[in-house]
């Protein structure tokens, strides 16, 4: 079972990016001493690189009549300077580029951000160290859309269904494809019930594997789980900077799947933080994906019937059904 549960992974995400950025620096001053000892004429290139970059900023900030001409003076000045150094590099044998700033991800220069949104390279990084701490990656070699084998299903007609379990699952299946395929366009919440031994777990899974394949950011709990979270984080018993950021993560996260719900312990006040989530959630149009082993009677009576009403009104309700496929 998957259970991500960890409140540093962001922290150590960004401790990754301080490290490149540090090895980047590191390489650059290398080469820039490289080149000062081989081609000392780019030292005073530099240097007078510099000055005009000064004196463009200070014509900027004057109020000089003639400030358009000065500028393109310095611009043609700066142009030539930046050619004489590519001049040089390239005919003692380097490229022009050699001594330009080194990013590892030039969409963000290694800050993690693009402006105010997240890069693409942050959100694979925490998909990957949720792989490597988890060992998500054997887990989803496993249990993906590659080894969904329909045929552990029956194909006789299930009375409560009117059709097979074989025909029900494909159906459920199709519509799971469906909505990853349409993930970035369409979102849609799932909720799935039915007895232990369906195939829930697996395809939520699947969904897991399929969306972080196409590098969506996928938070992953057992309902247990999320609830003690709450618990720690509501009665102070971790009331930490980096669990905050984790709830904020829960609440951001492309998909967030609830696992298992129906197994822990309910109280007053994780009812009200479940509902917090899942309205928050949806008024942000983030998807979730819940399985259940309750069915839809007792989750009505389980939970309240703001969190029911969620679940009737914005969930694709999927039921699972048929014998335990786990026993064949």
């Amino acid at each position: 079972m998957v259970i991500i549960n960890s409140t540093d992974i962001y922290d150590s995400v960004m401790e990754m990016y301080a490290n490149d950025r540090n090895i980047t620096f590191k390489i650059k001053a290398r080469r820039l001493e490289e080149i000062s000892k081989k081609i000392p004429e780019i030292e005073q290139l530099t240097v007078f690189f510099n000055s005009t970059s000064s004196k463009i900023l200070k014509t900027l900030m004057s109020d000089d009549s003639n400030k358009e001409n000065l500028l393109l003076d310095l611009e043609q000045q700066t142009i030539s300077l930046i050619n004489k150094k590519c001049e040089l590099l390239i005919k003692n044998g380097f490229p022009e580029t050699y001594l330009d700033d080194i990013y590892i991800c030039h969409l963000c220069q290694d800050t993690g951000y693009v402006g105010t949104e997240k890069c693409l390279c942050f959100k694979q990084r925490l998909i990957d160290k949720y792989c490597d701490i988890y060992n998500l990656k054997e887990i989803l070699d496993k249990e993906n859309f590659n080894n969904f084998n329909f045929d552990l299903y029956s194909k006789k007609v299930h009375k409560e269904l009117g059709i097979s379990p074989y025909e029900n699952i494909q159906l459920i299946t199709n519509k799971v494809k469906t909505f990853i395929k349409n993930f970035n366009s369409t979102k849609e919440n799932f909720f799935f019930y039915g007895a232990t031994g369906l195939g829930k777990t697996f395809l939520c899974n699947c969904i897991a594997k399929a969306l972080i394949d196409k590098h969506t950011t996928v938070v992953y709990l057992t309902a247990p789980r999320f609830f003690s979270l709450i618990e720690d984080y509501r009665f102070n018993r971790n009331k930490s900077d980096s669990l905050a950021k984790y709830f904020e993560y829960i609440k951001n996260a492309d998909l967030f799947i609830i696992d298992d719900l129906g197994l822990e312990f309910i109280t007053t006040l994780t009812k009200s933080e479940v509902f917090n989530v899942i309205n928050s959630r949806i008024l942000d149009n983030k998807s979730t994906v819940i399985s259940t082993n309750l069915s839809l009677d007792d989750i009505s009576k389980t939970y309240n019937e703001r969190i029911t009403s969620r679940f009737l009104g914005h969930y694709t309700i999927c039921q699972f059904a048929g014998d335990d496929i786990r026993s064949l």
